[in-house]
């Protein structure tokens, strides 16, 4: 008889509510209407440039992050849940250790091949040799996202979820110089956090006059987004994030071999 991903499906189905939820509340706090953020030019004459800094930033609501939690446990529950369908209807349907049954997910083959027993007790090689395949070590986005997936619903069950409102790659400043002439300028920081008194930017100047003044214009859009250096050389979107573990969660408990 197949496994029986009743649960499994019942999780996922509540976390695409939720993902949608985080898309309509992003939406919500990054209203277009609304200035997010606000700079300031400070000069440093030791650097002979106006640095651009962050003055103040809208907070993020608490609730977001609960949103986001929300989306990653019932995600995570909905693979933990496929794996527990899977020993149940393996060889070894009473483990000695139940509670150590999880769908596995590791960043190297060392640590799948040492915990994979324990976390899948009597399934079928097949099945293992499919859950395997889409372990973050082989590489690509997927197992990235997948990594993002533990990473985050850890983070979530013990810490916090690391969002933060992020300026985008594309970001530019154009300075408005006041008795002074603008000798170069340094960045802008490629995808900042956001957080008062964050550094965006330097310009460098020659100062026509001692009461040179500067003003800066920011020409960009923000988003919301995690802050993973370990997993990701750029900080991911939060809800296409959300959305593309969705659709992984949904490809594995689709997989033939695993249902079949």
């Amino acid at each position: 008889m197949p496994p029986d991903f009743y649960d499994a499906w019942a999780k996922f189905r509540w976390a695409k509510r939720n993902v949608h939820t985080v898309h309509a509340e992003v939406l919500d706090i990054l209203d277009p209407n609304v200035d997010p953020f606000a700079v300031r030019a400070d000069f440093e004459p030791k650097r002979e440039a106006y640095i651009v800094k962050v003055d103040w930033v809208r907070t993020l609501p608490d609730h977001l992050g609960l949103f986001i939690g929300d989306a990653l446990q019932c995600l995570r529950a909905a693979l933990d849940r496929l794996a527990w369908a899977l020993v149940i209807h393996g060889s070894d349907p009473n483990p000695e250790k139940p509670n150590l049954v999880q769908f596995p997910i590791y960043d190297c083959s060392t640590s799948f091949e040492a915990n994979v027993s324990r976390r899948l007790p009597g399934v079928s090689s097949p099945k293992r040799a499919a859950i395997e395949s889409r372990q973050p070590y082989h590489g690509g986005d997927d197992g990235r996202y997948l990594q993002t997936l533990a990473k985050l619903s850890n983070d979530d069950k013990h810490r916090h979820v690391p969002a933060y409102i992020v300026a985008p790659q594309n970001a530019s400043i154009r300075p408005h110089p006041v008795r002074c002439r603008v000798k170069a300028i340094g960045g802008p920081v490629q995808q900042p956090l956001l957080r008062p008194d964050a550094e965006l930017a330097a310009i460098q100047i020659w100062a026509d006059a001692p009461d040179h003044q500067m003003g800066v214009e920011c020409n960009f859009r923000v988003y919301i987004a995690f802050d993973l250096p370990g997993i990701w050389d750029n900080r991911p979107d939060v809800p296409l994030a959300l959305a593309k573990i969705r659709d992984i969660v949904r490809a594995t408990l689709e997989d033939p071999t695993l249902a079949g």
